[in-house]
């Protein structure tokens, strides 16, 4: 038998509810809680004290979430910090990894090599070098099957300035 360790998944809601509720109602299904992108970050924390597996989507460029700009695919990409911030705090180790639909219409789990996330004197640093690893992990990720990656929106659309290159995340709120 296959141990299951429960999981908790971060979520935007979706603008149209129908679609929002079947996606919320699919990954209940199998287990999951769904945990709403504007939620406290209590609740994440006390996700990851409870001993669930915290899963974050790390490809995303939204003005809403602060982050840093590390390379992704050749190119300075925004990426979010705050999974990076919970986890240098809690001590909990990055776990890359992607589904993949196989022929036969199963699934293929793809898990990368755990990783932890620096602590040193130099917080700023040691986020840098956590994304960075992310970033990399999803570009073998994604180089496994490209065809699989489902993305709609512009990775790079947020570019680097002198003012956002580090755009304040509020460490209070981690």
């Amino acid at each position: 038998a296959v141990k299951r360790t429960p999981i908790s998944v971060i979520g935007r809601t979706l603008y149209d509810s129908r679609l929002d509720e079947l996606i919320v109602e699919n990954r209940e299904r199998f287990g999951m809680e769904v945990i709403p992108s504007d939620s406290s970050a209590k609740k994440v924390y006390s996700v990851l004290k409870s001993g669930r597996m915290l899963g974050v989507l790390m490809d995303l460029d939204s003005k809403r979430v602060s982050g840093y700009f590390v390379p992704f695919f050749g190119q300075l990409a925004k990426t979010a910090a705050g999974p990076i911030f919970i986890g240098r705090k809690t001590g909990s180790p990055v776990v890359p990894l992607a589904l993949f639909r196989t022929p036969d219409d199963r699934y293929l789990l793809k898990v990368l090599p755990a990783f932890d996330i620096p602590v040193t004197e130099n917080k700023d640093e040691d986020v840098k070098t956590a994304l960075a690893q992310c970033n990399k992990a999803l570009e073998e990720l994604i180089n496994y099957d490209p065809t699989q990656w489902i993305w709609i929106h512009n990775r790079w659309k947020s570019k680097p300035t002198p003012q956002n290159d580090v755009q304040n995340v509020l460490e209070e709120s981690y």
